[in-house]
């Protein structure tokens, strides 16, 4: 018996944002922001590799 076993756990949260009329929708995934899209309008992010 012992058979070594390892599970990897992916967050994915989705938050939809309401505020002053314009609605945000951001998809984060393990703790970075995936994509983001304001008004139905997908919006190009800044990749920071620092």
């Amino acid at each position: 018996a012992g058979g070594e076993r390892s599970a990897v756990f992916l967050c994915v949260c989705v938050n939809r944002i309401v505020e002053n009329g314009q609605e945000r929708v951001e998809v984060v995934e393990d703790g970075q922001l995936k994509s983001l899209t304001v008004n139905g309008k997908e919006q190009l992010l800044r990749l920071d590799n620092k």
